[in-house]
């Protein structure tokens, strides 16, 4: 989603900081979610979690068409 919202490239969009909403205002994010960004959510009256395994949020791949009509794989490595 980071990549059809944003102009990133598409491994950009798999380094991304992950967040997933769990219900009403509370989200979990990456161990090593940007601070900034979880107070920035605390401060619009979010909770946050924060988790201590990246593997809670899955794994990302990405199959990216090219101008030469090639398809390349990109997999996001822990």
């Amino acid at each position: 989603m980071v990549c059809t919202s944003q102009p990133l490239a598409a491994q950009a969009g798999l380094d991304a900081p992950r967040w997933q909403w769990i219900r009403d205002k509370i989200v979990e994010v990456e161990p090593d979610f940007p601070e900034d960004l979880a107070n920035s959510l605390k401060e619009r009256g979010h909770e946050v979690i924060r988790k201590e395994n990246k593997l809670d949020f899955g794994r990302g791949q990405i199959i990216q068409r090219t101008h030469s009509k090639e398809c390349r794989e990109m997999r996001k490595l822990l």
